[in-house]
């Protein structure tokens, strides 16, 4: 718990991380585990896939000064992104990715 609130500015397109250094704290990215597997229905529909296309699901730990802060989930299609299933991207920002 960080013990205040934290707010980042959405109008731009920036990184999580470096938005929230420019709040003066110290963001970290833990992994946690990542599949591949079908769409599914849900998610076909929101990112216009057919539900058998391959997506690549991540979870990510997200820590502010060391501190566990927010568990983040990101579907990507596996076409768009293959080497995330091969576990190229460790941690840190998509954006450095």
């Amino acid at each position: 718990f960080l013990g205040r609130s934290v707010r980042d500015d959405h109008r731009a397109a920036t990184s999580w991380t470096d938005g929230m250094r420019r709040l003066g704290l110290e963001p970290q990215t833990a992994w946690v585990k990542s599949s591949v597997g079908p769409a599914g229905p849900a998610v076909a529909r929101t990112l216009r896939l057919s539900p058998r296309d391959k997506v690549v699901r991540i979870e990510r730990l997200r820590l502010l000064d060391g501190r566990p802060f927010a568990l983040m989930s990101n579907v990507l299609a596996l076409r768009l992104a293959p080497t995330l299933a091969d576990g190229a991207y460790a941690s840190g920002s998509f954006y450095a990715w």
